[in-house]
């Protein structure tokens, strides 16, 4: 599936097919962090959208089958295997069609208010203006398989929607032979033999629709910038708004408006449990015994869970460590509590706060991360970042044991085919995003190879009238 942004933000123009891996690269304030979070809108909703399991309008239909359509539907039941499209009732073929088609238009305008959401601006604010005119603004979904895609046009008084519904006969055969012994799984444990037919309909309903999405990840999550601060102020910042929601219709609250990163980091941070839950604890102790020398835990305190990094001689709130700790502190949460395998993990600047050392140590996890089913996402400033994820992609290259004998790990080995990477240029009618040609030999940055000979020549200068000078 591909995302593509056009005159929003800062960006003016950006096509980014989704990959295992996606890299973005560029000077300050070119939108690397808008194109981040708008990722995150345009595919979080996926994961929260309750059309999938709520029907609406959908249930009453099913409750409301003609006898002939209900034989119908009680006809598939008796089919071990998917059966051909074609074979089946036209009445039935409109009513997985006419279905569909509802259930993704319905999706579909529900990404403006989750851009919202996420962006803190009213969708309308978030396009680009030039000279006082404002150029058509849209972010596009475009999905491969099966082929259909949604285009979000913002406009200064009115938003526009633009569905390329799929073909319900491709979607159809989208369904694998697995899914449909599932479907016939769960139809025979229903409770209730006169109506088993249209729940039988409902999960084939059901699955129809995920497969429209099955190129997305299974939800994704956001890592912001501020994630240190935020770690170490978590507990006062709570507190404060507990004490002004206590006075919601007594008086008016003083809330600040966060944008939905933040939030959401914030509210994870509230819903942290002792008892691990993701899916990556091993990653996560790499993370603890490699960089922290100590560990992430979670402790009662006051009626909540305090985080605290424990060593040999004592445990400490994250207000009394060094940055680095609470930068690390986060994503050792979220792998050990909340993201689980084909999730999507999106990390602004994982190298913040890192001496250069532990930079290419955190690079190699998440390489291993990647290969481990996460879906990963970041932004970076670093040459030694980049630089460890180009010798990972050169380790794998490798035709003999060369890597192993460097010390990498077939998990820290990155293959081509998994990464995508993206060159933030700006201009003057605002950033282009390019993406960098990537090949066994890694990912080139020229904006980092700019700034080096920069310093060089100026080097050479300073050192040239020193020596004129003696």
């Amino acid at each position: 599936m591909k995302i593509t942004i056009q005159n929003l933000g800062p960006i003016r123009a950006a096509e980014i097919p989704l990959s295992r891996l996606l890299v973005f690269v560029g000077f300050n304030n070119t939108g690397k962090s808008f194109a981040a979070a708008s990722i995150h809108a345009l595919l979080s909703r996926f994961a929260r959208d309750d059309s999938f399991v709520q029907y609406g309008r959908t249930s009453l239909r099913l409750n409301e089958l003609d006898p002939e359509m209900t034989e119908a539907a009680n006809s598939l039941m008796g089919s071990k295997s998917r059966v051909k499209f074609d074979t089946l009732q036209p009445d039935l073929q409109r009513f997985f069609a006419d279905h569909l088609n509802e259930s993704l238009t319905r999706y579909a305008w529900s990404l403006i208010p989750e851009i919202e959401r996420v962006t803190a601006t009213e969708a309308t604010e978030l396009r680009r203006r030039r000279l006082g005119k404002a150029p058509r603004s849209a972010f596009r979904l475009d999905f491969d398989r099966p082929q259909w895609g949604i285009r979000i046009g913002l406009g200064a008084h009115r938003n526009s929607m633009q569905i390329r519904h799929p073909e319900i006969e491709s979607v159809w055969n989208e369904l694998s032979a697995s899914r449909w012994r599932q479907i016939q799984l769960r139809t025979r444990r229903f409770q209730g033999a006169s109506r088993r037919g249209q729940f039988h309909l409902r999960e084939i309903l059901r699955e129809l629709n995920f497969a429209c999405f099955q190129e997305m990840p299974a939800a994704t999550s956001y890592l912001p910038a501020a994630r240190s601060g935020l770690m170490q102020s978590q507990k006062a910042l709570s507190g404060a708004i507990i004490r002004q929601s206590s006075l919601a219709g007594i008086r008016a609250m003083n809330i600040p408006a966060l944008s939905g990163v933040v939030a959401e980091f914030l509210g994870n941070l509230t819903e942290l449990e002792i008892e691990p839950r993701g899916d990556f604890e091993h990653q996560a102790e790499r993370l603890e015994s490699e960089l922290l020398d100590g560990e992430i835990v979670l402790q009662e305190a006051r009626n909540s869970l305090e985080v605290y990094y424990k060593t040999p001689v004592g445990a400490y709130p994250l207000s009394r460590t060094s940055s680095m700790i609470s930068e690390i502190a986060p994503i050792v949460l979220y792998l050990r509590n909340i993201v689980q395998t084909d999730e999507m993990l999106i990390i602004e600047e994982p190298e913040a706060h890192l001496h250069p050392s532990a930079q290419i140590v955190l690079a190699r996890i998440l390489v291993e991360l990647v290969n481990s089913g996460l879906i990963v996402a970041l932004t970076t400033h670093s040459e030694y970042f980049l630089q460890q994820l180009s010798n990972s992609m050169l380790a794998a290259a490798m035709p003999d044991d060369t890597a192993s004998i460097a010390g990498y790990l077939d998990v820290e080995q990155l293959d081509t085919y998994a990464v995508s990477a993206y060159r933030f240029e700006p201009s003057a009618d605002g950033t282009v995003v390019e993406q960098i040609p990537t090949d066994r030999s890694g990912i080139p940055n020229a904006s980092f190879e700019r700034v080096a000979e920069r310093l060089y020549d100026e080097m050479v200068v300073f050192e040239r009238r020193l020596s004129n000078g003696s």
